[in-house]
């Protein structure tokens, strides 16, 4: 029902003010962003404010996009991070932030209403950009650098709760589509988190990666092919639930479950 959702939506936006935080104490605490890709990060920037856009000209509810700006928030310090300790000079920041500006304003001022609806089109193909080279960054390191479980592991419920209340609250093809899409990149992530969790942990601390704790491409699908399955088997019976409006106190139960996967 509408309530639930606006409920589910409630809890995304609360939760969403800390959802990067761990990925951003273990960069502090490293002293490095090794292992996040600048070019991902940029690119959900880039999605995450192009769909800000398109929601405020549109009049959608803020209960279905709400996170999207303290998201934002947070990856705007995380890019801070990179910048930081990759020593980037000032006059390269400045130059990012006009052109990352000026394409806010082409969006809210100069783009005709009329072909509004190519901003959600961009807004999926600059995000799939984004979660492509993290994902292929993971496989070539063996380890998932900073990235952290509790963040992803929140990021990819999130993403399940909000496709129930965009189902549930509004009427548009592209926000759905981008809303599935983006639930199956950040399964992927998670997965991939849990499975080089040894290697990540060597990484974290300082320690070499050992060769037997890598594994063959074979090896590696048919580990993730099992781990999307449990997931799977998790993810939809919540769905389910949600749809019946009696078990939304059970949402949590897909971030424990994570938990449990990562910690065998």
């Amino acid at each position: 029902s509408v309530l639930v959702s606006k409920l589910i939506g409630a809890l995304i936006i609360f939760g969403s003010f800390t959802v990067k935080i761990p990925l951003i104490r273990n960069c502090i605490e490293a002293k490095s962003t090794e292992g996040l890709a600048e070019s991902s990060l940029v690119s959900e920037i880039l999605s995450l404010t192009i769909s800000v856009c398109y929601n405020i000209l549109g009049g959608i509810p803020i209960s279905t996009w709400g996170e999207y700006i303290s998201v934002l928030a947070q990856n705007f310090v995380l890019l801070g991070c990179i910048w930081y300790y990759g020593q980037q000079p000032a006059v390269d920041t400045l130059k990012k932030s006009v052109i990352y500006f000026g394409i806010i304003f082409a969006l809210m001022a100069l783009l005709p209403a009329s072909l509004r609806f190519i901003m959600p089109v961009m807004g999926m193909i600059i995000s799939w950009s984004g979660h492509i080279p993290q994902i292929l960054t993971n496989y070539r390191n063996k380890h998932t650098g900073p990235l952290a479980i509790e963040t992803q592991g929140q990021i990819t419920l999130g993403a399940y709760m909000r496709l129930f209340t965009v189902l549930a609250e509004v009427d548009d093809f592209f926000i759905l589509f981008a809303c599935i899409v983006g639930s199956m990149f950040h399964s992927i992530i998670l997965g991939q988190i849990i499975f080089y969790k040894g290697n990540t942990k060597r990484f974290l601390a300082g320690e070499p990666i050992e060769e037997e704790d890598t594994v063959s491409t074979g090896e590696s699908m048919l580990g993730f092919g099992e781990l999307q399955t449990k997931i799977g088997e998790k993810v939809v019976p919540i769905i389910d639930q949600i749809k019946s409006n009696d078990a939304y106190v059970h949402l949590s139960d897909f971030a424990d479950e994570a938990h449990k996967l990562y910690s065998q």
